[in-house]
């Protein structure tokens, strides 16, 4: 529903995608092939809506790994597993004052806290949440500008 801001955002270097699944699978208690079908879907979808390539991060789901899954996914391009600190809880139907108490919670230097793209959230909210970035000093950054862009 949002692809035309996220691809403006994107083009503007200010955010970055990863894979995340097509489906939100358990990875870790799928077959190889269903993990290979999840990752290439998503990635599928990402570069048809966004014409964005988001290897090689990707976010296992519900933080679930192993050994195999990290190889396996390493195998698609994905050599880059990122795992998160918190969370804004904005997956589904969480009202706004909720998102922000997350991200009061959440948002602190060195952490990486998801922000989903589900649903539009107000500008009140947004400026809400810049505000605690501002005011604990700290700045957004992509996963690039994190861990450099031949981070593998």
């Amino acid at each position: 529903n949002n692809a035309t801001q996220i691809k403006e955002l994107l083009g503007q270097g200010k955010i970055q995608i990863a894979n995340h699944t097509f489906s939100h699978k358990d990875l870790v208690s799928s077959s190889d092939k269903v993990v290979k079908d999840e990752l290439n879907r998503c990635n599928d979808f990402i570069f048809k809506h966004f014409d964005y390539q988001a290897k090689p991060y990707f976010r296992p789901t519900y933080g679930y790994w192993n050994q195999h899954l990290i190889e396996l996914a390493a195998s698609l391009g994905y050599t880059v597993p990122v795992m998160w600190y918190g969370s804004f809880g904005d997956s589904g139907n969480t009202p706004e004052g909720r998102i922000v108490q997350l991200a009061s919670k959440w948002i602190a230097n060195g952490r990486i806290v998801i922000d989903h793209a589900n649903r539009m959230k107000s500008q009140h909210a947004l400026n809400q949440i810049l505000g605690i970035i501002q005011a604990r000093g700290l700045k957004s950054v992509t996963l690039d500008e994190a861990f450099g862009v031949n981070f593998k």
